[in-house]
C-alpha cells in the first residue's frame, strides 16, 4: 500500500507539490477512485484544495497517471513528473538517482540532480514536428501569428509573440485552438524571446487553462526557438517561481531541468467512496 492517501475515519491525507508554480495533488493510484471526478472536486480552488492537476501513483511498474482539473486525462506533464519523482523519493518508493516512470506517453527517464533543493532532469525524448507546421496563421489585431505545432510527450502549439497582454481573451485562445492540426486539441504556448539564452512562456493548457508554468510546453518552446534560429543548445524559461532549463542532447532528445517543492500534507473529508 502506498502512503499517498490514508484513511482515518472519514478523512483522507493528500500531498500537494509544485514545480515552478505548476501545482499537483498526489493520490494513490491503486485505490478504486474515479480519478476524473476526484480531480474535478479536489483541484477546484473554490471548494476543494486548488491545484492544476492530480497525479495518481502506481507501483510495479512505477506509473504516473495525470488528470487535469476538468477531469480529462493527460498523456504527460513535465512539471508533474518532477513532483511525482520528488514524492516517491520522500516516501522511499524509489532508489538511486535515475528513475524510469511509465506514462501514457511511454517510459520517461528522470535523473535526480540534487535533493536540497530537489531538482530533476527529465528526458522528454525526441520531438515530432507536425508536417503542417508552421502553416496555420491567426490574425490578432491584424497581425499574423504562426502556430507551430509539434509533439513532445503531448500536443503543443507554439506562437512567437512580442507581448502577452493582447492574447489573454477567450476569443483569441479559441482562434489558436481551432488552428491546430491535432484532432484532440492542443496546448498553446506563447513565447517571448528575451535574448538567445532566456525566454518567457505563457501557456494555455488543454483541460486546465492558464498555468504559471508548463514543462512540456517549455520544451516545445525551446524546439521552436531553436528551429527558428533564436537560441542555441540551451534555453532558460523564466517565471516568478524560478526557471526551467531546456537543452538538447547529442542524440536530439529534449531535456527539462527544474525544481519541485512539497507544499503541504492535507487532511480532507473523504468525498468519494472506494
Amino acid at each position: 500500500m502506498l502512503g499517498v492517501i490514508l484513511y482515518n475515519g472519514d478523512k483522507v491525507i493528500v500531498y500537494k507539490y509544485h514545480g515552478c508554480g505548476n501545482s499537483f495533488l498526489i493520490v494513490n493510484g491503486e485505490e478504486c477512485f474515479d480519478y476524473a471526478k476526484l480531480a474535478q472536486r479536489l483541484c477546484n480552488a473554490q471548494d476543494g484544495l486548488g491545484a492544476d492537476g492530480l497525479l495518481a501513483v502506481n507501483q510495479n511498474p512505477l506509473t504516473m497517471r495525470i488528470f487535469n482539473k476538468d477531469g480529462s486525462e493527460a498523456k504527460m506533464c513535465g512539471n508533474g513528473i518532477r513532483c511525482f519523482v520528488h514524492y516517491c523519493f520522500n516516501q522511499r518508493l524509489i532508489e538511486g538517482e535515475v528513475v524510469k516512470v511509465s506514462t501514457k506517453a511511454g517510459l520517461i527517464e528522470v535523473k535526480i540532480i540534487s535533493t536540497n533543493p530537489f531538482v530533476c532532469d527529465v528526458n522528454l525524448g525526441k520531438p515530432i514536428i507536425s508536417e503542417e507546421s508552421p502553416k496555420p496563421i491567426v490574425l490578432i489585431d491584424k497581425k499574423p501569428l504562426e502556430l507551430q505545432s509539434l509533439w513532445l510527450g503531448t500536443e503543443h502549439g507554439v506562437v512567437l509573440v512580442d507581448g502577452f497582454s493582447e492574447l489573454e481573451s477567450k476569443a483569441v485562445i479559441e482562434e489558436f485552438l481551432k488552428a491546430t492540426p491535432f484532432l484532440n486539441g492542443t496546448n498553446v504556448n506563447f513565447l517571448i524571446m528575451l535574448d538567445s539564452e532566456h525566454a518567457l512562456v505563457k501557456t494555455f493548457e488543454r483541460g486546465v487553462g492558464w498555468t504559471p508554468s508548463c514543462g512540456t510546453g517549455a520544451g516545445a518552446s525551446f524546439i521552436v526557438a531553436k528551429r527558428t534560429g533564436k537560441c542555441g543548445q540551451v534555453l532558460r524559461i523564466l517565471n516568478p517561481f524560478g526557471f526551467l532549463k531546456v537543452y538538447e542532447d547529442a542524440k536530439g532528445r529534449v531535456h527539462l531541468v527544474g525544481p519541485s517543492q512539497r507544499i503541504a500534507k492535507i487532511w480532507v473529508k473523504k468525498i468519494l467512496e472506494k
